[in-house]
């Protein structure tokens, strides 16, 4: 006859810090800000402070946090400036909020990531075999 638990179980409160970037940029980049006002649901955001005709100003899986929200948001397309230093952006994910112009705009390794930790204990233990316990430590980036 085979005995067996679940147990699954969280210790502690939840708690919020500031994570940098952990994710190793493409480009490094500064002075960029929006150039035009971006709404809910956008999946492009038009930049501008590159260098005039800069090929590859942004690039694909770099992270870009535009001033007045914590949500970081991924590239999804390499992009080049025109003339005037401005990039057209194609997000992998969908503006959550309205952002005004001209709303600085971190890039790579400058994007913080406010993120939460919650701690979870579980084990699985039958009478058959040994137990397994397991210690889980989730990031969960806050928006």
């Amino acid at each position: 006859m085979a005995l067996g638990a679940v147990l699954d179980s969280y210790h502690g409160n939840i708690n919020n810090f500031d994570l940098s970037n952990p994710i190793p940029q493409q480009k490094a980049q500064t002075g960029l800000y929006l150039y035009q006002a971006a709404n809910k649901g956008a999946g492009i955001v038009v930049l501008a402070g590159a260098k005039p005709n800069e090929v590859d100003a942004v690039i694909a899986g770099d992270f870009i946090q535009i001033n007045g929200s914590r949500k970081a948001y991924r590239i999804l397309a390499d992009a080049n400036a025109n003339s005037s230093g401005h990039v057209e952006v194609k997000l992998t994910q969908a503006l959550i909020q309205n952002y005004l112009a001209p709303s600085v705009v971190k890039y790579g390794a400058n994007v913080v990531f406010q993120v939460c930790m919650e701690d979870r204990d579980s084990a699985d233990i039958t009478a058959k075999d040994s137990k397994f316990i397991s210690h889980d430590v989730e990031l969960i980036e806050q928006i």
